[in-house]
Parts: structure tokens; sequence; C-alpha cells
């Protein structure tokens, strides 16, 4: 019976997916859509919990496909009206740690979560706390002070429901987006709070993702010992769950813990082999993120005018990236430039920086042109510098995958 084979195959995909086999599930989902899509209706219900299961799938075995996969499962529970089914939707479609791309802004994402925070409104649940830390992650590129908003509801009603598991999830969902020099004081808390969390659930998906995302606020208040500890614990679940994400950022986080040892040389081929991870699994910004290594390593190496065209050209395609002018005015002192250097640098002066949102990229933009204003002799912008720079004189310049000083 086609019915009886639909639910099977549904409760087969279940029981992949909670013993960390995200292929067997795969097959089991699609099985299942394929069965429905000859006997069911379009907009059966049971298509959209189906689509949840393939896309979650999807994501853990490094599929990009998911975001549409569960696109679409939202657009389904937005025309039927079934909330849990939209939450459910939503939830899943994100990284889990970010938001969905680097700098960019995903306005389907966004929309569909929209959908689910309108939907869930005023119920104080895990639910909803979900809801509004996902969101928050996703507009961390389009409205900070919303985000910021969101992010404060989310962890109070969190705080308020006294659940781990969403505790956990709530805080390693939104670190990222929440992330500037003055939360640093507020995300070790939450860190040491989530953490503490995720060892009482026992569950190692919750308990890798608090200790991945809270690498970086360690690392930013240069507790060195804390950021070892807390990447050895990534790097031990991270091989043992297997899940494609998992293994690109813990092998980010080996590249990351070399250069800080000057183990350089190494560094680079770590960095190198977390890029082929990150490509094979879809990552969307696993080429953005090797530029920045790269970028950092050559640096250190003296090496950084071989990268000179690549960082012209990216400059040239990220106009609205700051942080990019700051490494070009950068290559060229180093080229020995600096009358190519100032241009650049003149201009965000008179500026005041403004250009530069105040998130997890800002300490290291104004690092990179401080050294630039050293450089050129520029006393105007290193006067604004160092206005702007000393309230966090205590604080590590770092982007979480590479650190500047």
């Amino acid at each position: 019976r086609p019915d009886k084979a639909v639910d099977s195959a549904c409760r087969a995909g279940r029981h992949a997916l909670a013993h960390f086999a995200p292929e067997d599930a795969l097959r089991w989902y699609r099985q299942a859509l394929e069965i429905l899509d000859r006997t069911g209706e379009p907009d059966d219900p049971r298509r959209g919990a189906l689509l949840v299961g393939l896309g979650d799938a999807q994501r853990q075995s490094g599929d990009p496909t998911h975001r549409e996969t569960l696109l679409a499962a939202a657009a389904l529970a937005d025309r039927l009206g079934d909330t849990d089914l939209l939450v459910r939707a939503v939830v899943a479609n994100s990284r889990g740690m970010s938001s969905s791309f680097a700098a960019q802004v995903d306005n389907d994402r966004i929309a569909a979560l929209e959908a689910a925070w309108a939907a869930t409104e005023g119920q104080p649940t895990p639910e909803r706390a979900l809801v509004l830390a996902t969101l928050a992650a996703e507009l961390a590129f389009a409205d900070r002070d919303r985000m910021r908003l969101l992010a404060n509801e989310a962890i109070a009603l969190a705080h308020r429901l006294g659940d781990h598991p969403t505790l956990v999830t709530v805080t390693t969902r939104m670190e990222a987006a929440v992330s500037a020099p003055d939360t640093l004081v507020q995300r070790c808390a939450l860190a040491d709070e989530a953490i503490a969390a995720a060892e009482r659930t026992g569950d190692p998906v919750l308990r890798w993702y608090a200790a991945a995302v809270n690498c970086t606020p360690a690392l930013e208040s240069g507790d060195i010992e804390t950021f070892h500890r807390r990447l050895d614990v990534v790097q031990l679940l991270a091989h043992e769950i297997g899940q494609p994400h998992m293994l690109y950022v813990s092998t980010l986080g080996q590249s990351l813990r070399e250069a800080l040892a000057g183990r350089l040389d190494q560094a680079e081929q770590t960095a190198a082999r977390a890029l082929e991870i990150g490509v094979n699994s879809g990552q969307p910004d696993a080429f953005a993120v090797y530029g920045s290594h790269l970028m950092t390593i050559r640096h250190y190496q003296g090496r950084i005018t071989e990268l000179m065209d690549f960082i012209e050209q990216s400059v040239a395609d990220n106009p609205g990236f700051p942080g990019r002018r700051a490494s070009l005015a950068n290559c060229y002192c180093e080229a020995g430039r600096v009358a190519d250097a100032r241009p650049l640098l003149e201009a965000d002066t008179a500026d005041g920086f403004n250009a530069f949102p105040f998130d997890n990229l800002w300490t290291a933009g104004m690092t990179v042109y401080a050294r630039v204003a050293a450089v050129a002799g520029d006393q105007r912008a290193a006067s604004r510098l160092v206005e702007l720079l000393d309230p966090w004189r205590d604080q590590v310049a770092t982007t979480g995958v590479v650190v500047l000083g």
C-alpha cells in the first residue's frame, strides 16, 4: 500500500538522521517523495514533512540544494497554514552557526523566516526562540539594529524557558551575527553557559556547535588555553560525527592553530585542505575564507605582494566590502607603493571609517588600516584610528578565521 510505504520510508529517514547517517536518510526520503508524487496531491501535508527531512539530510551531507528544498517546504507550510511545519523548515534552513553567506543577504530565507516570526508571535516556546535566533543570524548583513533586538529577545526567551538544548542552539546560531567588540563580555558569559548546557544534554551535535562557535570569543579575549581546549573538542567530535560542515570548520580551526604557532607552511597546506572540503560540500564562502587565510599567511611570511592582483580584483568585485580596501592598502605599503595606499586610506579617513560595519570584521579592518597609517605617516588617520581602537585595546583582532594581532 502506498500510504504505508510512505510512512515506513519516512520513519526510516528519521531514524537515519538520528544516527548520523544522512546519506541513508536521503535515500529513504527520496523514495517516500517518489511514491507520494505518484499517488498523492501536490499539497499533501506529508510532502512538507518529507521535504524538511530531505533538506535536513541534504544539509548534513553537504549538498547545497538543501536551501531550495527547505524553501519549498516553507512555502508549502505557509500555503497550508501549518505553523509547526513552517518553523521546522526555516530553522533547518541554516548552517547553524552564522548567516547563510558571509557579508551577503539571502532575501528568500529572510522572507520565510519573517513568515515564521509572524506565525509564532506571542508564543513563549522553544520554536519561537529558534525562529528569533535564526532570523537574527540572517539579518546580520541586512539590519543590524533589528538583528540585535531579535537576538536579545531570543536569549531572554531561552533563559526563561530553562531548556538546555534551546539555550545551546539559540546562542550558537547567532554568535557570529551579534559578534562585535562591545558584545565580547556578554558573548564570553553566554559561551560558558552554552558549553555547560551542551554537556548536560550529552548530545554530540550540540556539544560540537557549542565548542566550535565559542572558540572565537576565547580568541578575542586572548584566552588561548581555552581556545585550544575548545578546538580539541571540535576536532574530536567532527571526526566522530562526520558531517562535512563540521569537518570543514574543524580543518579551518587547525589551520588557525598552526598559524598561531608560527607553522605558516603547514597552516597554508591545512587551509588548502579546508578549501577542498568546503568546495566539495557546497560551503558558499569557502573561497572567500581561503583567501583571507592566504592573505594573512602571506603577510606574516613577508610575501603579501604575491597576491597583489588577487586583492586588487577582490576590491573591484566587492566595492561594499571595506575590509578588502584596507588589505589592498596594506599590500601597497608592503610593496613600497605608499603613494598608491594613501588615496584608499584618505578616503576612508574622510568618512571617519564609517563604511566599516561595527561587527565581527571591524577590529580586523581597523587593525590593518592602523598599520597602513603608521607606514604612510598619516597623522590624521592615525589619530582617528587610535580614538576608535582605544576602548578595545585589550581585545585580539580576529575574524574567527584569522588573527591580526
